[in-house]
């Protein structure tokens, strides 16, 4: 795996990668508690998000607000490349005030309007913006700035000048995401979860790995703990917390949420 950083402070993280020989089990669910832009720049896969899948050309843009569950699915034994960027949301605020700019990425429902194809930009693609971001000429924040807040406006553009139809299909396994995550702070349970769909649990369970390419708790847990870290970071108590996120038990809790996050969840685990 070769890592090119090319910028990174407490607001912002830009990185190109390159996996000449991809593994597949390398790419698994996961979520961030910033915001990710991402493009292909070569490789061919299905990004799955929140439930929707997304096949991939090179230069297309994908977008990920926190807590958005994604990873890809690598259709061929080719080298993968992508550039991404992950920024902080709140900190982001003192640049764009008015919240212009992260709109289309945050008002929207989970897993749908994610992807923007190479064509839908000016020019037929986004390149131009991430070279800027990556330029090593002249000062490194600049760039990154230039390069995203244009990036930014034309996805914003893009975003309210297409037809509001719904891009996502609402399948099955995209309905049962959903209906998790409306439910994720309440006593799930797999038997509920069967007998509102009118599956059995052989099916969900085939489901949710093919959609989500983890199991059904593994899933919730992962929910979960993003939210108790949320709730921690706005000054509940990990008791709280515990019964907030839906957890049966305190131990419960206290175990996945070290395992997690490194950590104990009295205490705020820092970002990578």
């Amino acid at each position: 795996m070769n890592e090119n950083y090319f910028f990174h402070n407490p607001t912002f993280n830009l990185f190109r990668r390159r996996d000449e020989h991809p593994n597949v089990t390398d790419y698994r669910m996961h979520t961030h508690d910033e915001v990710e832009l991402y493009m292909l720049l070569s490789g061919h896969g299905i990004f799955h998000i929140e439930g929707t899948a997304y096949p991939l050309s090179p230069g297309d843009v994908l977008v990920m607000r926190p807590a958005e569950s994604h990873y890809i699915e690598l259709t061929a034994e080719v080298p993968y490349e992508r550039v991404v960027i992950n920024f902080n949301v709140d900190a982001f605020r003192s640049i764009d005030p008015s919240g212009i700019l992260t709109e289309a990425l945050l008002n929207r429902e989970a897993g749908k309007h994610n992807q923007y194809k190479a064509f839908s930009f000016a020019g037929g693609s986004s390149l131009g913006y991430w070279q800027t971001m990556m330029s090593e000429n002249g000062d490194p924040y600049i760039n990154l700035l230039s390069g995203l807040i244009g990036l930014l406006r034309e996805i914003h553009d893009i975003f309210y000048r297409e037809d509001k139809q719904e891009v996502a299909k609402e399948l099955l396994e995209y309905q049962i995401v959903q209906y998790i995550n409306s439910h994720i702070t309440e006593q799930l349970t797999l038997d509920q979860i069967c007998d509102h769909f009118f599956i059995s649990k052989a099916q969900l369970c085939r489901l949710f790995r093919k959609t989500t390419a983890t199991t059904v708790w593994q899933y919730i847990t992962v929910k979960r703990l993003v939210l108790a870290r949320q709730l921690l970071e706005e000054g509940e108590t990990p008791s709280a917390v515990c019964t907030m996120c839906g957890f049966r038990d305190y131990s419960t809790f206290y175990r996945a949420y070290l395992k997690h996050y490194g950590c104990p969840p009295a205490k705020i685990a820092l970002p990578n």
